[in-house]
């Protein structure tokens, strides 16, 4: 019977023998940092992971505490997390704590734990695993910073699937297309593209192209149509494999008008409004070939205000800059929306007339333009008058190039000035000049 009791502890022992030799092989060999720390939070045992993930033997991470190994920042936030966890001497999951390495770079760890209690209750510590998770740490800090940066972008973001199924777009483009995320996900972002052109962008991307970028029209939810700078990219797996589509979208509302605004300046006159000497130039060149091309006659009325200057000594220029722009209105008034009229400098006004078929045309529109400007004004409450000396030269006889028809103009004017003022002169032709007779009134011609 002895013998026989023996030999079955001995069996026992060999098989407690054979388990133990299992599972510390299981332990040293796992993945993961397996670890036990006593009722001090002192390490009484590891495996030899920690060799892999922090650099230290076993033997010199016992006796230590896990905050040991943290920057004092850290050790103070994630003891006060654990403080709560080993008071309340419960288990715990997924804590994420910032350990340092032996040489000094940065492990990030997921601990979890159970408390170990003894045969009588008494609590002996805790019991627990790390893992690294150093990569997706960074990864996840990356995505949220990336989502911040994406919420926060004054660009507008669209982002949709393989299919081109928005899946979410960012504040930016819910403000600018009046649409709220939860109106636009599920949709096609064709559906926010205002011209053919742009859809057909979004079809090239859908259907092959990597990239574009360039100009095109969105549609606010109000219907109204806007001008953005759209860049369409697709998002590609590693396999290359499109995933899904981003597009970014700016706004080009204020930047054109802001175009629009340098565009206006740098053609235009700023008290008048009018057409600048620049631009006027380069519209009777361009009027100059279409009349040779056409065979068509082109005339240019070189107007000089009489009186301007005393108006203007006697109450100042800010009168004299509303007569100088009331007066534009005026002349403007006698034309057609096809001819134009500018302010060449000072009092000094030009009108081109494009189209005629009759030189007696271009007379009429002067001698309306007389009495237009002979009319009294009546500015901030005072009344002024002033007159309109008015040359006229007609292409081709009067001159076949932009200088020769605008001095050709502008001699006839001083012709009309020597005759008395407030009347018309046609180039070559000095004794023709003569008063604009009231008896006769023209009616502003619009058409002819």
């Amino acid at each position: 019977m002895g013998t026989g009791s023996e030999a079955a502890n001995g069996s026992r022992h060999e098989a407690l023998a054979r388990e133990d030799g299992h599972f510390r092989a299981l332990v040293e060999v796992t993945s993961d940092w397996l670890w036990e720390i006593d009722a001090q939070g002192r390490y009484s045992y590891s495996n030899p992971k920690v060799k892999e993930l922090l650099g230290y033997e076993p033997h010199e991470v016992i006796g230590k505490t896990p905050f040991d190994f943290m920057h004092p920042p850290e050790a103070r936030r994630v003891g006060e997390l654990f403080g709560a966890i080993a008071a309340e001497r419960r288990e715990f999951h997924e804590l994420v704590n910032v350990n340092l390495h032996k040489d000094g770079h940065e492990v990030v760890l997921e601990t979890s734990g159970v408390p170990i209690f003894g045969d009588d209750g008494s609590f002996l510590g805790f019991r627990g695993i790390d893992r690294d998770v150093t990569e997706r740490f960074h990864a996840e800090r990356r995505l949220r910073l990336a989502d911040a940066a994406v919420q926060a972008s004054a660009e507008g973001i669209i982002v949709a699937d393989a299919s081109g199924n928005i899946t979410a777009v960012n504040p930016a483009w819910a403000t600018m297309s009046g649409y709220p995320e939860s109106a636009l996900l599920g949709r096609q972002p064709s559906m926010l593209s205002a011209t053919e052109s742009t859809r057909a962008r979004l079809w090239d991307l859908l259907t092959g192209a990597p990239r574009w970028s360039g100009e095109g029209t969105c549609r606010h939810r109000s219907g109204e149509t806007f001008p953005v700078w759209m860049t369409l990219s697709q998002v590609q797996d590693e396999q290359r494999v499109v995933t899904g589509f981003v597009a970014l979208v700016s706004d080009m509302t204020e930047r054109r008008a802001a175009e629009a605004t340098i565009r206006f300046q740098a053609n235009h006159d700023a008290v008048t409004q009018l057409a600048n000497r620049t631009s006027f130039l380069a519209a009777l060149t361009r009027a100059l070939a279409d009349g040779m091309r056409l065979q068509e006659r082109v005339a240019v009325l070189f107007v000089d205000l009489d009186g301007f200057k005393p108006v203007n000594d006697q109450h100042g220029h800010g009168v004299g800059d509303v007569l100088l722009a009331t007066t534009a209105r005026r002349l403007e008034n006698c034309v057609r929306r096809t001819d134009l009229v500018a302010r060449f400098g000072g009092d000094e006004f030009t009108i081109l007339l494009r189209g005629l078929t009759d030189d007696a045309v271009a007379l009429r529109v002067a001698e309306s333009c007389v009495k237009a400007v002979a009319a009294p004004y009546r500015l901030e409450g005072i009344q002024v008058h002033v007159g309109a000396s008015i040359g006229v030269a007609v292409f081709p006889q009067h001159g076949t190039t932009t200088d020769a028809l605008i001095a050709a103009a502008d001699i006839a004017m001083y012709e009309a000035k020597r005759a008395g003022g407030s009347r018309v002169a046609v180039s070559g032709t000095p004794r023709a000049a003569k008063k604009a007779a009231p008896k006769k009134p023209s009616r502003p011609l619009r058409s002819r």
